[in-house]
């Protein structure tokens, strides 16, 4: 796809999960300061799934991408356990400057998500989700289990252009918190109904957050099969 013919209209879900996840906790930067105008894509997460996701995302974008799939390993300073990591590093000179631009160097939802479908918006919000946001599956005192899904952001960034996306569709936000960090920077931080998440076609591509959310749901149809009472 060629980046300066991308609109509303015809970009692919793919592309779109992509500029979810640089949102998230992808990087696009310079490659070498020998060459400051090469840049790369590069990702590290313990998600081996993800990683690989993102990867066939590019290839898809880029058929003439090379690029693997790395394992590392590194030693927890507070457990002092190993922690494998998986790590993708791509060069990405053809869409750099079309993600930094699109969003504002980091700080804004694109244009074109704003505009386009509400299937691309779906495989957005993943990429956002699945690179930034978590979600819990817990059991209360009184054996009721329940789901919280959630992300936080600095105030200065996407954060409430996000919340707005949502809202838009019809997806329930609960009150957000908002603090200072130790560094003087304002934080939000909100959850997400789970019920409207699930009945607005919302989802994880990472297999352990999307398996949390299954429970939540097949937990849901039981008690609705077998209320109480």
């Amino acid at each position: 796809m060629n980046n300066e013919t991308i609109s509303s209209e015809n970009i692919n879900k793919e592309l779109a999960y992509l500029l979810g996840v640089y949102l998230g906790d992808g990087s696009i930067s310079s490659v070498n300061v020998k060459y400051p105008n090469n840049f790369g894509f590069s990702l590290t997460s313990i998600d081996k799934d993800f990683v690989e996701n993102i990867l066939n995302c590019i290839k898809r974008i880029k058929p003439d991408c090379v690029a693997q799939v790395k394992k590392q390993s590194k030693i927890s300073g507070y457990s002092k356990k190993e922690q494998i990591y998986w790590i993708i590093q791509v060069g990405f000179n053809n869409y750099a400057k079309f993600f930094i631009d699109e969003t504002g160097n980091k700080h804004h939802i694109p244009f074109v998500i704003w505009n386009s479908s509400l299937t691309i918006k779906r495989w957005f919000i993943a990429g956002i989700l699945d690179s930034d946001g978590w979600i819990s599956y817990l059991t209360r005192k009184d054996n009721r289990k329940y789901c919280t899904i959630g992300l936080g952001q600095v105030e200065e960034g996407w954060i409430w252009e996000f919340k707005k996306l949502l809202e838009s569709l019809g997806v329930k936000i609960y009150k957000p918190c908002i603090r200072k960090t130790k560094y003087g920077k304002v934080f939000v931080q909100f959850s997400i109904n789970p019920t409207t998440f699930i009945l607005n076609g919302l989802f994880f591509t990472i297999k352990r957050k999307q398996d949390k959310l299954k429970l939540f749901i097949n937990v849901q149809r039981l008690d609705a099969a077998h209320p109480k009472g």
